[in-house]
């Protein structure tokens, strides 16, 4: 990098509210010739409420001279976790729904803690049946049997349920995993809204595409019967 260079950065409130929730802040950094990173110190004001997560922004603008700021990455979101409680716990929405090949082996979802980090949480899961059978397109996870521990600010885990390849093929099919408790010593752990993840088990390629050659040479078969 050549310098030297200047950039300007400000703190804008979100969810978070300045002076509340952290402390605002702007100024200028300056990258000497050579320097390619340098650090932003935000103070974050602890208190003993109980909130949501909340968020602010850091902009960076005026990048001078001889210098521009990529658009996209002009602005950093931070998110405050309010750590005086152990959290919720459940799938983000975007976990509610996952797709795995037959041929994968395993799948993994990621369980997500929200609304708090502290203490240690004890959390456990299920599968159940939709078109898929366990034992035969998944190992199931019965009652007792699937369980996560977080430690203090451990904010995701990943469930791992096995996939069994059953080498033939078939339509995709689904099953469903639930997360159906969680605990920890103070008994305020809470489930969050989203306990359930539905898992298509999807066949490969390769094995629909030797079944299409079957099918089509069946076909072929069933129409030189009929000209004879």
């Amino acid at each position: 990098a050549v310098g030297p260079l200047r950039v300007y950065y400000a703190t804008r409130p979100g969810t978070a509210t300045a002076d509340e929730d952290y402390v605002s802040a702007k100024g200028t950094l300056e990258f000497q010739d050579g320097e390619i990173t340098k650090d932003i110190d935000i103070s974050i004001i602890d208190d003993d409420a109980v909130e949501d997560d909340e968020q602010f922004y850091v902009d960076l603008s005026q990048a001078r001279p001889n210098a521009r700021i990529i658009p996209s990455l002009a602005t950093a979101t931070v998110t405050i976790i309010d750590d005086d409680m152990p959290g919720s716990f459940g799938f983000t929405e975007a976990d509610t729904v996952a797709r795995v090949q037959e041929s994968a082996g395993e799948l993994s979802v990621m369980v997500s803690r929200t609304m708090g980090a502290s203490g240690v949480v004890d959390l456990e899961y299920v599968t159940h049946d939709l078109s898929a059978e366990s034992g035969v397109h998944y190992t199931a996870i019965g009652e007792g049997e699937g369980t996560l521990q977080f430690n203090p600010h451990e904010m995701a885990k990943p469930i791992v349920i096995p996939i069994i390849n059953t080498g033939s093929y078939s339509l995709d099919k689904q099953f469903k995993i639930e997360v159906t408790k969680v605990s920890d010593e103070s008994g305020k752990s809470l489930l969050s809204e989203y306990t359930q993840c539905t898992v298509t088990i999807a066949n490969d390629s390769d094995s629909k595409e030797v079944m299409d050659k079957v099918m089509r040479l069946v076909n072929m078969d069933r129409q030189i019967y009929k000209l004879d």
